[in-house]
């Protein structure tokens, strides 16, 4: 099953037809903060996590909790970064998509604007 906000999923049907795919999944559009489908064994929660603060992140994870099976799992994937070590391109590229989640979740329309100095000097003079 995939999950999302209905305008997350929305495009989802195309793509599973195109893989072949679509007979063996449902896709449901849903607010996992509030409600996680029930009943299932495995909730797999993957680069959803690192989006979130500690409060929310546990909602998620309570909500996932409370809706599995007696003896369900919850398997999480996401991206380590280990202390000390040189990032690679792949986690300065997740760095950046992660500042333009960030920026578009607070409304913020010109990120240049709001982070770079010498830009909001110049949008000032202009």
């Amino acid at each position: 099953m995939r999950r999302g906000l209905p305008y997350v999923v929305a495009g989802a049907p195309p793509l599973l037809e195109a893989a072949g795919v679509a007979s063996r999944c449902e896709v449901r559009g849903g607010d996992a903060f509030t409600a996680v489908p029930a009943g299932y064994e495995t909730y797999l929660l993957s680069r959803v996590i690192h989006d979130w603060d500690d409060e929310r992140s546990i909602a998620l994870l309570t909500r996932s909790k409370q809706a599995m099976q007696p003896r369900g799992k919850v398997l999480l994937v996401e991206r380590l970064i280990l202390m000390g070590a040189t990032p690679t391109l792949l986690v300065l590229e997740s760095d950046v998509q992660m500042l333009v989640v960030a920026t578009s979740r607070l409304g913020l329309t010109n990120l240049a604007s709001h982070t770079c100095p010498t830009h909001r000097s110049q949008s000032a003079s202009d």
